[in-house]
């Protein structure tokens, strides 16, 4: 599309080759950009605040290596330069490939997914490779006038959300009703209904049986949940109408229970197949999956209109899927509980574990605490420069070249260091980082010991059982460990 739209531009067209070195196989950047004055690009790097990854513009100029575009959600012309993408070998650590190119891409079209986040005057929708229900309507809610904005085909598919029934229930449902096939209700007389009324009960029955293969915790409160989902001050008619809800459902607590068994039978066989003490983002992922089929499953609606003995409205859906939220955090919780105990054990068992040193890791180690106190060095000198004239700020300087000087003495030169030092061999990892100005920093002995034991009280904690113990809060677990060791 593309080079089509591209051809309308009766000028000449100007192309910028890339220059590539290594593997450059899937880095971004085009092999060849066709440019000519007018033609809308994108900007697919961010190069400064103004400058961002997605920014539209049109070409105004052409040089060698450079091309002049205005965008104008910033007003103005920018000259774009050449650009280095780079490709990182995660095995190797290492650049293993570049590329030197503009960072443009035509913008004739784009993918529904890019133009997220973007508005546009008005576009055109071609919608026959669309996969999901609802990517339509994001790519028309992009355009700013909408009644111009069509799609360029009158298949939509994409937009149609197929029920399927499954067998089961069908032959369930002949079963049930081949009796009345071929009857007239009115020629039904008093006789007939003791058999009506039997076979209703019979279909309540079959409904209402569910088989419990998982029991519910003990200490789950299904009450106390129906009280936390109540909107203390209700305002909106959302809000009123889920109040009422949850009133019913308290009033029908024997059918609501049984609901709950339903949901808990049905979710927890999951809960146990996918979070494992091994529990990748795949299978994460492919639970939620199935968490949202159940929810969307035929079943699952004859069950509410069964419980709510109608068609469930909006706010009755949207408690009913609060209920089988809060489950799931249940069942979560109770499926984490012996992972969790286990950790704790062995990281009882394993804190304070010493490791083997190498001069290797202790060269690493001097490497960063000369890091670490450059950087400490370089925050305080630029507040220092910030306060150092201010009235009122002559203790807090005072202090700052306090802090300045204490820093420098635990520097070391590097001359000294490499006659004196003790361990002469952790010198050569920052002396192979050196650069031509030999501008990074040293530290002296006692600094090193001092990291080395900071080292050896984080290695200790750093435990995959601390981690699946504290998660998110796994950093703040070992300051607040540091911090009581005090080392």
């Amino acid at each position: 599309m593309h080079s089509n739209r591209n051809s309308l531009y009766k000028r000449e067209e100007r192309v910028y080759k890339s220059q590539d070195e290594g593997d450059v196989k899937n880095i971004k950047g085009k092999e060849k950009l066709y440019l000519k004055v007018g033609c809308p690009i994108i900007l697919i790097v961010n190069l400064s605040d103004e400058l961002v990854n997605g920014l539209e513009g049109k070409v105004c100029e052409l040089y060698l290596e450079s091309v002049v575009c205005f965008f104008p959600s910033i007003k103005r012309k920018v000259e774009i330069g050449m650009h280095y993408f780079k490709k990182y070998s995660v095995e190797m650590k290492k650049d293993i490939g570049c590329r030197k190119q503009l960072p443009l891409s035509l913008a004739f079209a784009f993918t529904v997914h890019k133009s997220q986040g973007m508005t546009i005057d008005r576009i055109s929708i071609d919608c026959s490779n669309m996969f999901q229900y609802g990517q339509l309507a994001v790519a028309v809610s992009r355009a700013r006038n909408k009644r111009e904005s069509l799609p360029i085909q009158e298949n939509f598919a994409c937009c149609v959300e197929s029920h399927v029934i499954p067998q089961e229930d069908i032959e369930r449902k002949q079963i049930f009703f081949e009796n009345f096939e071929n009857t007239d209700m009115e020629e039904l007389n008093s006789d007939d209904e003791p058999k009506l009324i039997e076979m209703i009960d019979k279909i309540d029955k079959s409904w209402a049986e569910t088989d419990i293969e998982h029991e519910i915790s003990e200490n789950f409160k299904f009450e106390h949940l129906l009280l936390s989902l109540y909107h203390k001050e209700a305002v909106t008619d959302q809000q009123i109408n889920e109040n009422q809800v949850l009133a019913f459902l308290q009033e029908n607590l024997n059918e609501t229970k049984q609901f709950l068994r339903y949901l808990w039978n049905k979710t927890y066989p999951l809960i146990q197949k996918y979070f494992t003490d091994k529990t990748e983002n795949k299978s994460i992922n492919e639970f939620y999956k199935q968490f949202n089929k159940i929810v969307s499953s035929d079943e699952y609606n004859l069950k509410l209109t069964k419980l709510f003995s109608q068609n469930p409205s909006p706010a009755q859906y949207n408690i009913a899927f609060q209920i089988h939220t809060s489950l799931r955090l249940e069942m979560l919780q109770q499926q984490s509980t012996p992972i969790i105990t286990s950790a704790v054990e062995e990281a009882k068992s394993k804190k304070g574990t010493e490791f083997q040193e190498s001069a290797a890791g202790r060269g690493k180690i001097r490497y960063l605490a000369g890091w670490c106190i450059s950087r400490v060095k370089k925050l305080k000198m630029r507040k220092l420069s910030t306060y150092l004239y201010k009235r009122d700020k002559v203790d807090l300087v005072k202090q700052m070249i306090n802090d300045k000087d204490l820093l420098q003495h635990l520097e070391g030169r590097e001359g000294e260091l490499l006659k004196y030092s003790l361990d002469k061999a952790s010198l050569k990892e920052t002396m192979r980082r050196q650069n031509v100005r030999h501008g990074l920093t040293n530290v002296n002995d006692k600094c090193f010991e001092y990291f080395l034991l900071v080292d050896k009280l984080v290695t200790s904690l750093q435990t995959v059982q601390n981690l699946n113990l504290h998660g998110e809060k796994f950093y703040a677990h070992l300051t607040s460990e540091l911090y009581e060791m005090k080392p």
